[in-house]
């Protein structure tokens, strides 16, 4: 499964209002992924200076996943398992 990847602005101010141009902000990059081997979802995150800044480092994110070498093992249904027969 190919990684997916977004880019979030996420406002720091403690208060409970609307957000608007004077609450400090910033930008992160986030990629979740589900590891091949374990079959764990796992999600990365990466603070950025700007929006760009962030979609560079999402971009970044997602090739270095992609470039892990991995082995798929193929999944079975549950009548598969059953009549699997199991190697010594």
């Amino acid at each position: 499964m190919k990684p997916k990847g977004s880019t979030i602005k996420r406002y720091t101010c403690k208060k409970d209002h609307e957000h608007g141009n004077k609450c400090p902000a910033t930008w992160w990059a986030r990629v979740i992924y589900i590891d091949p081997e374990t079959g764990k979802s796992h999600d990365l995150s990466r603070r950025a200076t700007s929006y760009a800044n962030a979609i560079d480092k999402r971009d970044q994110l997602v090739a270095e996943i992609e470039a892990i070498p991995c082995e798929i093992v193929p999944r079975m249904t549950i009548p598969k398992q059953f009549n699997h027969e199991p190697s010594d």
